[in-house]
């Protein structure tokens, strides 16, 4: 008897404590498509990811090409945020003949009054240098006093810090910025620093 009302409890608390954050509206950011670029078109998605999405390739003013890949994930059940983290450009790039050469950590891009994290990862293709520049992306409440930094490797980390701030099925989003042509990592980082802050938007 003691086991069933503990258990009682437990999930209406826990059923509380959510449902009292989730009446509080959340922070979004999306992607502004530069489609007055030089050679701009969008890349064709070979199978559905995400609850929408977009794919597109253009060339900058200094001749290098980029490829941009984000996809976002609407507020429901977890396995969404599965699907959100399945995604990712170590584990998807090699199998189409991406070589990985070097995992650079996080870097934070200033927006707006947004500080954005994306790992930064080097690979090789054919012989030459790509860098990729990943964000994965969980919707949080507005009521936090800044918006938060969250590095998605640590997923450990991540499920403490929503349990606390009582976020559950939250939306996700995934931004890769796939970069060719730059002649080393700074002066890639540079540019995309430079592009983000033109292209990434603040939403709600």
């Amino acid at each position: 008897m003691a086991l069933t009302a503990w258990l009682v409890f437990t999930v209406l608390g826990t059923e509380l404590w959510y449902r009292t954050h989730e009446t509080q509206e959340t922070f979004h950011w999306s992607l502004v498509w530069p489609v007055g670029k030089e050679r701009f078109s969008d890349v064709p998605i070979p199978y559905p990811l995400g609850d929408e999405g977009r794919a597109a390739s253009w060339v900058d003013e200094k001749g290098n090409n980029w490829m941009v890949f984000f996809f976002k994930w609407f507020a429901g059940p977890p396995r969404s945020r599965i699907l959100a983290r399945l995604h990712r450009p170590e584990k998807c790039l090699p199998s189409a003949g991406y070589e990985l050469r070097e995992d650079r950590g996080v870097i934070k891009v200033a927006v707006k009054n947004l500080q954005v994290p994306f790992h930064v990862l080097n690979f090789n293709y054919d012989g030459k240098q790509v860098y990729v520049f990943y964000c994965l992306w969980q919707d949080h409440l507005k009521t936090a006093k800044k918006p938060r930094i969250r590095d998605y490797w640590d997923q450990r980390l991540v499920g403490l810090e929503s349990v606390l701030l009582g976020e559950r099925n939250l939306g996700q989003q995934t931004l890769e910025v796939v970069l060719f042509g730059y002649a080393t990592p700074q002066e890639a980082e540079a540019a995309f620093r430079g592009e983000m802050a033109d292209l990434i938007t603040i939403t709600g």
